[in-house]
Formats: structure tokens, C-alpha cells, sequence
């Protein structure tokens, strides 16, 4: 199906993240690629752990949040290697 898509991108210089960082719908997320679910999964959960503490979350808070309420998708499969996003309401920022 053809259509058009606007698409709005920041960059956000010295944010000390490695991995993108998506706002939609009243939630963030942090999407990763590896050659293993187990890598992507890895470094999107490292991410989001990442940016939970740049806003302000102490360690161990935000480690128990995240097993709280961090929500794992998988995006794609079909190239070489896997993607995989961490998703959290943005409100808990």
C-alpha cells in the first residue's frame, strides 16, 4: 500500500546513549539490532536502563522499574541481524 509519511528526528548531542531513542503515543523506547535476541535485547534494555538514569533514576530504582514495567518487542527478523525494542510509559521519566 502506497501513502506518505512526516517523520520528526532530533538529535540529541552528548546524551551518552548508544542506541536510538523513540517518543510515541505516550511512550518511550530504546531499539537495538545483534545478531542474537539475546545481544538486541542486551543492549536495548542497557539503553533504556541508560536513560532511565540520565533522568534522574537512582540504580536499583530504576533496575526494579524496568522489571516492572518494561515491556520487550521484537521489531524484525529477516535481516542478518535481529532488532528489538524496550518500551516504557514516557510518564515515568
Amino acid at each position: 500500500t502506497a501513502g506518505d509519511v512526516t517523520v520528526r528526528v532530533s538529535v540529541v548531542k552528548n546524551a551518552g546513549l548508544t542506541q536510538p531513542v523513540l517518543y510515541q503515543g505516550g511512550r518511550v523506547m530504546t531499539v537495538a539490532s545483534a545478531k542474537t535476541y539475546e545481544g538486541a535485547i542486551e543492549l536495548a534494555t542497557e539503553s533504556m536502563y541508560a536513560l532511565l538514569l540520565s533522568h534522574g533514576w537512582q540504580k536499583e530504582e530504576a533496575g526494579w522499574l524496568m522489571s516492572m514495567k518494561c515491556d520487550l518487542a521484537i521489531c524484525q527478523t529477516v535481516d542478518p541481524q535481529v532488532t528489538v525494542r524496550a518500551m516504557l510509559d514516557e510518564a515515568l521519566l
